[in-house]
């Protein structure tokens, strides 16, 4: 399970423990308002357990008539990645990986039957439309 503490948070980064598979430690950098949300709501983060969060994300696909779960996040995150042409490497880093071979053969899930120049143009899409009410 990870828990962030409030002392893990610091100017735009954020260190994440991890117990599974193995004990480690990641820093993710955090925009501005990202920082600010989880400062003033930080007891709601640890409040919840994986469970609760998990099933509340199932009652969202559920409603939208979509298949997956929580953890399929992983592999979107990875494959929109994959198409925005990040680092591989880095990628890996991100999820925590022991091997770009996990991060490559298993959390990147490419759809032949997609044109990639098309997927990519629709994930820039995505993610600029995010920022936006990011930033």
């Amino acid at each position: 399970m990870l828990r962030i503490e409030p002392k893990d948070i610091s100017k735009n980064l954020v260190m994440i423990k991890q117990t599974k598979p193995k004990p480690m430690i990641r820093y993710v950098n955090i925009s501005d308002e990202l920082e600010k949300t989880l400062k003033e709501k930080l007891y709601l983060v640890n409040k919840f357990s994986k469970g609760w969060t998990t099933k509340k994300f199932g009652k969202i696909l559920k409603k939208l008539n979509l298949k997956g779960s929580i953890h399929s996040l992983r592999h979107s995150f990875t494959t929109n990645h994959y198409y925005l042409n990040t680092p591989a490497k880095q990628i890996q880093v991100w999820l925590g990986h022991s091997s770009i071979k996990i991060t490559m053969d298993i959390y990147t899930n490419l759809d032949p039957r997609i044109n990639p120049k098309q997927e990519k143009l629709e994930i820039k899409k995505l993610y600029n439309n995010l920022y936006y009410y990011i930033e």
